[in-house]
């Protein structure tokens, strides 16, 4: 009782009964055993033995006695636990864990590999890395085998295919182990496909950043000269308003006016096109006319095509191409694919453009013969600021803004090339109802550039040719204008001619808060007095809008449009 663990006084009438080993070999019997120490001097608790026990025979036969052999094999013991709890533990592994022989057989799998997989543990272990690795295939697997071999350990990505056909992304980490006289590939798995999905959806994140940013730039950039440039145009478009007016009806430079401020207007389209691009523009859009738009473009379009292109027009006739848009937006998307077709096309070429109607939709199609494109190009082709053209031939923002348009238009843009053979865009836009025909109205009179108005204008814009054509205009019409480049000068001469005005007409994109705090000024001095306020802004805030005596304008705009925006702010109420 003092050195076995199990046998103690408690259980020894029964044991003897049932003949412990020595008291079997007195029996006996050969008795092979183990047993397990609770305490002994020499021996730690724990510890185990062997007993091997015979009996000892006289000459007679009968049995004198026997002989025990005790042999330590604690640390057997403690080899065979630990192996079975590195068994447990590799079986039950959160990684898919393979032994893998030089040949690439699998001869050994987990139960998680098994899971993954979608087979058996006996299955697995029947099959080879060939069976389940998209990748590292039979021509591969030498080369793959040595440089683990050389470097006794090598992390790396695959791809395992389940039994069931799909794919899934794996990272791998494998040791070159010898064993028993064999080589060996021990290699955990791990199925990294949440880890992938959530890589693309960081890369996807830090792409939406980079176009968010670039989009940005884009926007301040389209900002910025949206002013200078809407000025240039008030300019062109007034001074030729003015000139047309100052010529006879048949004159024979109506019609280049008349291309000049077609042309204007198109340029306007640009910027209003780049403002839709970075969500700065407000879309007008009304019942328009795609036939109209297109044939319209081609006038245009004819001018700017080399002899060595052939267009050709198809319109269906007698169909529904009505769609819900801006006119001077969808002319733009079809001069920018028109203007890229001839670039496309520098030996010659034929360009064909078609409009027609299908089910709900208007469909353009605008196709050219010229170089066209490989896959890597086609796919980036919408991109900001991307372009194959010569450094100095593209900004990289045509395409991309057309990519706008439609989508501002609740349609789709798809294109289909071949290197060599040319390019075709097509468009789908909704179509919508024909609007019903009104009752032709009479034109109403243009006004003259004379006139018996009356009172007085403060009128500030920095732009020098726009400022001085509505000064001029305005002073015709008979009213005393008191212009100025800024707000300074212009409160200076106001404040020169004794504190009096009838009308403000001020630029309110100029930098800072100075035209507003300007017209706050006069409207201190003079209550209630009206104010025409001019912007290349397309929107304006709700208060400078709703604020009373108020008329905005949009630049660029025609004489005519300044000369109403005045007279309606100057009309005084009925019964006044």
């Amino acid at each position: 009782f003092d050195v076995d663990m199990i046998y103690q006084q408690d259980v020894w009438p029964d044991l003897w009964e049932e003949r412990y080993p020595m008291v079997r070999a007195l029996a006996g019997e050969a008795v092979d055993d183990e047993v397990m120490f609770i305490r002994n001097e020499h021996r730690p608790e724990g510890s185990w033995i062997t007993v091997n026990a015979r009996p000892v025979r006289d000459p007679d036969g009968n049995i004198r006695g026997s002989v025990a052999v005790f042999r330590d094999i604690t640390k057997q013991k403690k080899a065979e636990d630990a192996l079975r709890l590195t068994q447990f533990s590799v079986d039950n592994a959160a990684d898919a864990v393979f032994w893998i022989n030089r040949d690439g057989r699998l001869i050994y799998a987990n139960q998680t590999a098994a899971n993954g997989l979608g087979y058996t543990r006996e299955q697995l272990t029947s099959m080879s890395v060939f069976d389940v690795d998209m990748i590292y295939q039979q021509d591969v697997w030498p080369d793959l085998w040595e440089e683990i071999r050389q470097s006794k350990q090598k992390n790396f990505e695959s791809v395992l295919r389940h039994s069931d056909g799909d794919t899934f992304p794996v990272e791998i980490s494998v040791n070159f182990l010898e064993y028993d006289g064999g080589e060996f590939v021990f290699a955990h798995i791990r199925d990294i496909s949440e880890r992938k999905h959530a890589e693309e959806q960081h890369a996807e994140l830090e792409s939406t950043l980079r176009h968010a940013q670039k989009m940005d730039a884009v926007g301040t950039l389209a900002s910025g000269i949206a002013h200078d440039f809407n000025n240039l145009l008030t300019a062109i478009v007034g001074y030729t308003d003015l000139a047309r007016r100052t010529l006879p009806p048949d004159a024979a430079a109506i019609e280049a006016l008349q291309m000049v401020d077609q042309a204007a207007r198109q340029a306007e389209g640009v910027t209003r096109s780049l403002l839709t691009f970075t969500h700065k523009a407000r879309t007008e859009r009304i019942p328009t006319d795609m036939g109209s738009a297109v044939t319209e473009s081609i006038h245009l379009l004819r001018r700017v095509l080399p002899d060595s292109i052939a267009l050709a027009l198809d319109i269906e006739e007698d169909a529904k191409l009505w769609v819900h848009g801006d006119a001077v937006q969808l002319q733009q998307v079809i001069m920018n694919l028109a203007v890229n077709a001839r670039d496309a096309m520098p030996e010659g070429g034929e360009l064909n453009i078609s409009l027609n109607h299908a089910g709900d939709t208007v469909v353009l199609m605008v196709r050219d013969t010229g170089m066209g494109m490989a896959n890597d190009v086609r796919a980036r082709i919408f991109e900001p600021f991307f372009t194959t053209k010569p450094r100095g031939r593209g900004t990289g923002l045509g395409l991309a803004v057309i990519h706008g348009i439609i989508r501002e238009h609740a349609g789709q843009i798809d294109v289909s090339s071949t290197v060599g053979e040319g390019t075709r865009f097509t468009i789908s836009l909704p179509f919508c109802e024909t609007p019903p025909q009104q009752e032709p109205q009479l034109k109403p009179r243009e006004k003259t550039l004379a006139g018996d108005a009356s009172g007085v204008i403060v009128l500030v814009d920095s732009h020098d040719y726009v400022r001085a054509m509505m000064a001029s205009t305005l002073r015709k019409l008979g009213y005393d204008v008191i212009d100025a480049a800024n707000v300074e000068s212009a409160m200076n001469l106001f404040g020169a001619c004794g504190q009096r005005a009838d009308l403000a007409i001020l630029d309110i994109d100029e930098p800072g808060s100075g035209s507003r705090a300007c017209l706050d000024d006069l409207r201190r001095t003079n209550e209630g007095m009206p104010a025409v306020l001019l912007t290349s802004e397309p929107d304006i805030d709700d208060e400078v809008q709703s604020a009373p005596n108020t008329r905005t304008l949009q630049k660029p705009f025609k004489m005519p449009k300044l000369i109403e925006a005045v007279e309606i702010v100057l009309r005084k109420p009925e019964g006044d």
